[in-house]
């Protein structure tokens, strides 16, 4: 009995502890930073192609999807907030372009193509982020020319009521 109740108590104590994404505090002031420290590596185009995500993929472990993070910053309020601080146009992908997978090969094709013409010369933009512990992500921006890709690493850290931003680490990579 005493063994049992040893092991309840250490199991709700562990309980508390699991890293999740889910477990940020002020999850709105968290998307306003993300927001506030988007940077644009170049400033080419007059056009951003926001990529909303679509899911995972694969045989990801409980522990991994629960330290996933997805700012979705295509719904409101910060769409409007993005348009505002990039003082650029953006489009957002939402699931409108992976609504492909209910057409039929042909559609699929036609479709494709006019989402490749609209989307030539513009920059895309996809945010994703990974939970370091219930008070810190990483977040990874990831940005698509058509002559290059960056991606630029930062940490937002939950201190004192507010969250804070450091750089991690900036990848640049030409593309054939």
């Amino acid at each position: 009995m005493i063994r049992n109740l040893q092991l309840y108590f250490l199991l709700s104590i562990l309980a508390g502890c699991t890293i999740s994404s889910k477990n940020f505090p002020e999850p709105d002031k968290l998307k306003r930073e993300i927001i506030n420290n988007i940077t644009i590596p170049d400033q080419i185009g007059d056009t951003i192609i926001y990529e909303s995500y679509i899911g995972v993929c694969g045989n990801s472990s409980e522990d991994e999807m629960n330290r996933l993070y997805i700012p979705s910053l295509d719904e409101s309020p910060y769409l409007d907030l993005l348009k505002t601080r990039m003082n650029k146009t953006i489009l957002c992908t939402r699931d409108r372009k992976y609504n492909l997978l209910d057409k039929s090969p042909k559609e699929r094709m036609a479709l494709a193509s006019v989402w490749n013409d609209l989307s030539k010369d513009k920059v895309t933009l996809t945010l994703t982020g990974d939970a370091v512990n219930n008070n810190s992500v990483t977040i990874h921006e990831s940005y698509d020319y058509s002559q290059k890709a960056v991606v630029i690493e930062k940490l937002f850290t939950y201190e004192l009521n507010n969250w804070k931003c450091k750089l991690l680490h900036r990848f640049e990579f030409a593309k054939n």
